[in-house]
């Protein structure tokens, strides 16, 4: 697993619970002008679903995630 990333460029996270797993996705973008997209009339777009999980790592608790190759398995593809 990774690191979940959340920095500026990640927003409005969703999560849903399916088969004893959670699964977050949200939206992607650099929100920083200039943003290279606009121009062509979008801006950003969504995440791959993860697979987020709370693992224990050198005698603490530390927030990871799976990502899409894990979705066949949970019925997402």
């Amino acid at each position: 697993g990774s690191e979940i990333c959340i920095r500026d460029s990640f927003y409005a996270p969703q999560s849903f619970n399916t088969n004893g797993r959670h699964i977050m996705y949200g939206w992607m973008s650099p929100f920083v002008e200039p943003i290279p997209m606009q121009d062509d009339g979008w801006c950003g777009q969504l995440t791959l679903p993860r697979e987020i999980m709370l693992v224990a790592e050198s005698g603490s608790l530390t927030v990871t995630s799976l990502t899409l190759h894990h979705l066949k398995s949970i019925g997402l593809d």
